[in-house]
């Protein structure tokens, strides 16, 4: 198996409690990989922590066999919503070629190929008659698409996704779920923090199951059933007992936030 990313013993605190614990795992390339937990259980922290926009306690982690450091630019990496300044004063255009930007060129300018690069993105995600609108005026899954079209134009190797799926729309779900497997059957490797329990099976290669420790990581076909899910998920999931057949006969959009609700 060639590896995308290695992680050992990787343990990260806030506030003096243990969010990551003595984590290891090794991803495979070219793979759909899905980080599934609770909130809480340590998903974003695990991407910022890759990323080397955390600090961890113990351990390392390389990317490519590299320190992260090293291979930056093979990285694209979409945060979630919350923490994206909308009323910055940029257009959808404008945010596209933000990909293209080489802060190593003095007096960089932005070039025609840059540009075409940017439109053809755009095209991609059916943004492109969007391309002088303000970010902000956009809808919430135009704005995804319009992320989504500029990691796409870093022409990265590693693309790593923060809940790409939350607060959008049907179609737009559709789109990004196009794009990111025709990255992979170009090679690529996509990592994506998620939810909706029912689109794992028929979307996902591989899957990293926490809840601050490790729970498990492997082919979605081996680890994907409903004794990991319990171990993932904890008292959260009572209904897991029913979880593999509900997802078998594709009954229903197994979301966690619908367990947590069911919970209250």
């Amino acid at each position: 198996m060639q590896i995308s990313i290695e992680a050992h013993n990787i343990s990260v605190r806030y506030a003096q409690k243990p969010v990551l614990w003595e984590i290891d795992f090794h991803l495979p390339m070219g793979k759909i990989i899905g980080i599934l937990g609770s909130n809480g259980s340590g998903k974003t922290t695990l991407l910022k922590s890759i990323l080397g926009l955390l600090p961890t306690e113990s351990g390392y982690i390389q990317v490519f066999g590299k320190p992260i450091a090293e291979v930056l630019n093979k990285i694209a990496y979409i945060p979630q919503k919350t923490s994206i300044d909308w009323d910055f004063p940029a257009s959808v255009m404008d945010v596209v070629l933000m990909a293209r930007y080489n802060p190593k060129k003095w007096f960089f300018r932005y070039s025609q190929a840059d540009k075409n690069m940017a439109a053809q993105c755009l095209q991609k995600v059916n943004m492109l008659e969007f391309a002088n609108r303000h970010i902000s005026e956009l809808s919430g899954g135009q704005q995804q698409r319009v992320f989504m079209a500029r990691a796409l134009a870093q022409e990265a190797e590693l693309y790593l996704l923060d809940e790409p799926f939350v607060g959008i729309d049907t179609t737009t779900e559709e789109v990004i779920w196009h794009l990111l497997k025709d990255l992979r059957n170009q090679g690529k490797t996509v990592v994506l923090v998620h939810h909706d329990l029912q689109s794992v099976e028929r979307n996902m290669d591989y899957l990293l199951l926490l809840n601050t420790r490790l729970v498990a990581a492997g082919e979605t076909a081996h680890i994907f059933n409903a004794e990991n899910l319990r171990a993932t998920f904890g008292g959260q999931l009572p209904i897991l007992e029913q979880l593999a057949e509900r997802i078998r006969l594709d009954k229903l959009p197994l979301r966690e936030q619908d367990f947590q609700d069911r919970q209250v």
